[in-house]
């Protein structure tokens, strides 16, 4: 009974106070109280939050990993990852079905580091643009390593040519958080760049994320060894 009294006790607290009156251990303990019925997820949460120090961390874990956590089962695994996936689905949705307009890379800045900024493997994404700059369509165009990735630069102009794209954006996670530019983004870049100057499909910026941040090669193409943009 005890059990059940907490339970219910937590979840009166969200209904009048809403999440910002929670610890973080204790969002975790909500969540999971809410999908593991009948006990005490406390231990749990904290459990979790001891493992990967951020609520983010959790939900970017991979699966099988979270599937070896005691006391979670593929049940709330499969919830955390639809839940993670459903937030950037809507972050997607607001560039894309709302043909927001690039300006910068603020402007996709939040799906990026959402999305990407916190995985441990590298993504390729291609955004493909119309003469607006609006978002024809943002997807993921190889998961690889940047330096030796299995995308060839034809390729994303062929994705490009396909909608009709005016121009394209280019962006990469960086999986140690490290916002240094290497000599292979700048390479990849300039391959990119030189053969959509040939196709008349600009590359418009490579961007990095890294962690919660995003960086724009364009802005700082000073740091580079070759001035790619004029």
């Amino acid at each position: 009974m005890e059990v059940e009294g907490h339970r219910s006790r937590i979840i009166e607290r969200y209904e009048k106070s809403g999440i910002d009156a929670f610890h973080d251990y204790e969002i975790l303990e909500l969540f999971l109280t809410v999908i593991i019925p009948r006990k005490d997820v406390k231990p749990l949460a904290k459990e979790l939050l001891l493992k990967y120090k951020t609520i983010n961390a959790v939900f970017n874990a991979p699966s099988r990993e979270l599937e070896e956590i005691d006391g979670l089962g593929k049940r709330s695994v499969l919830l955390i990852k639809f839940i993670k996936d459903m937030q950037g689905f809507c972050l997607k949705e607001e560039i894309v079905n709302k043909k927001s307009k690039i300006q910068s890379k603020n402007d996709i800045a939040q799906y990026l580091s959402f999305n990407f900024g916190n995985l441990r493997e590298e993504y390729i994404i291609l955004f493909l643009l119309d003469n607006q700059n609006a978002v024809i369509s943002a997807e993921i165009a190889a998961k690889g390593i940047a330096a030796n990735c299995p995308i060839k630069p034809q390729k994303l102009f062929d994705r490009a040519m396909q909608v009709k794209a005016a121009k394209i954006i280019i962006a990469h996670n960086h999986p140690s958080n490290s916002p240094e530019f290497s000599t292979a983004d700048w390479n990849l870049t300039q391959k990119i760049a030189a053969v959509g100057e040939t196709l008349e499909i600009p590359l418009i910026d490579h961007i990095i994320i890294s962690g919660n941040d995003v960086f724009s090669m364009r802005e700082n193409q000073n740091t580079g060894t070759t001035k790619i943009w004029k």
